[in-house]
């Protein structure tokens, strides 16, 4: 959605988007989705959320409330959750190992990444898994409409089939959603279950 909407305000804008500039905005939206999507309010607030949690009403109503072991977060009673701080020495084991599980995450998924992309292009041959899916949402969306010449030599739009294909995907995916959300929304106004 992020690339559409994008795109389209750089079309009324009479700036339309190549596809070098469409992939590098999806690229950048589907970072930026999955690092959301995996720590909320990255590392600092992954900790924010330790914190809280430890002491939280349902931590308490569970019988957890000293459960949790001094590496995922300092207790409850401690200064550094009390004075709300990360300048604490209780925050000094859980932040480095926050920091020492993303520097291996870093280097597992590089590393991993270019011994995996090598197996599959040089030895196996093939082309890489989505990048060919990546590339062909994008060219869709670039390729909106395509100008041909008439007989008189006038330039005339034409929509592209992937434009068409694109939309078609894109309303039955909204009718879906519809359908999926629509009917418990509405059969819960008057149904109890």
């Amino acid at each position: 959605m992020t690339v559409i909407l994008f795109m389209e305000i750089a079309r009324r804008a009479m700036k339309p988007m190549s596809q070098q500039h469409l992939v590098v905005l999806l690229h950048a939206a589907t970072i930026m989705m999955m690092a959301h999507v995996l720590m909320p309010g990255g590392p600092l607030g992954w900790l924010v959320f330790r914190a809280y949690l430890v002491g939280s009403e349902a931590v308490r109503d569970a019988g957890m409330a000293n459960a949790f072991p001094a590496w995922f977060c300092p207790p409850p009673e401690s200064p550094a959750i009390i004075g709300r701080t990360f300048f604490h020495k209780d925050w000094i084991i859980p932040i480095a190992l926050v920091a020492f599980t993303m520097a291996t995450e870093f280097v597992s998924r590089y590393s991993l990444g270019y011994v995996f992309f090598r197996l599959v292009s040089d030895v196996e041959k093939l082309s890489f898994p989505l990048a060919a899916i990546n590339a062909q949402g994008a060219m869709a969306l670039a390729e909106a409409d395509d100008r041909i010449s008439t007989p008189a030599g006038e330039p005339v739009k034409k929509k592209s089939s992937r434009w068409r294909i694109f939309s078609l995907g894109a309303m039955i995916g909204v009718a879906f959603g519809a359908v999926q959300v629509g009917v418990p929304a509405v059969t819960g106004l008057f149904l109890s279950k």
